[in-house]
């Protein structure tokens, strides 16, 4: 761009010239490696931006509202989440539905996990129950078996938990990246 020379980008940079054009600005984050957006804003998020020429918020909401995830603070929010292209509505969308899926399929695997540690229990239970014969303790008896089971249970339930954890983790941060609050799509 050859209107973008070194006294052009001095100016720019001391102040000298305030206002750029779309076509300079995109030249710029592309030379200087960096997104656009990032050219807007600054870094801080507690940084006061005007974003109107009679309103302001925060650099991290400005950057939030520039993205698509958030509308400023006395924007339309319905507007705000559907009035988009249909190709990134469609893939809000379907992120959201696989973290849904993937969210459902823990919390599954974990009851499966605590039914099965439940009947582990029981069984073990029953066993305990009857009769006391030496031969329960030794190696290979049902009770040992039922032992090993157990402690196979617990740690499946164990690894169940954790990964219904993390999947509801994830879950909760898209449904905020994306905008949706609890139940809306």
């Amino acid at each position: 761009m050859p209107a973008l020379d070194r006294s052009a980008v001095t100016n720019i940079e001391t102040g000298r010239r305030r206002r750029i054009g779309v076509d300079e600005w995109l030249v710029l984050a592309a030379v200087l490696d960096v997104a656009p957006l990032h050219l807007l804003f600054p870094r801080a998020d507690d940084d006061v931006v005007a974003v109107t020429p009679t309103g302001s918020v925060s650099a991290g909401q400005a950057r939030r509202w520039a993205t698509g995830r958030e509308p400023l603070p006395d924007g339309d929010e319905r507007t705000f989440r559907y009035e988009v292209p249909d190709s990134e509505y469609e893939r809000r969308s379907q992120r959201l539905r696989e973290s849904e899926q993937r969210a459902d399929q823990a919390r599954r695997r974990l009851r499966v996990a605590q039914e099965k540690l439940r009947l582990v229990t029981i069984e073990r239970a029953m066993l305990d129950e009857g009769p006391a014969l030496f031969a329960e303790a030794l190696p290979g008896s049902r009770g040992a078996r039922l032992d090993s089971r157990l402690d196979t249970a617990y740690d499946e339930v164990a690894d169940a938990k954790v990964a219904s954890e993390e999947a509801q983790a994830e879950l909760l941060r898209v449904r905020d990246e994306e905008g949706v609050s609890d139940g809306e799509r």
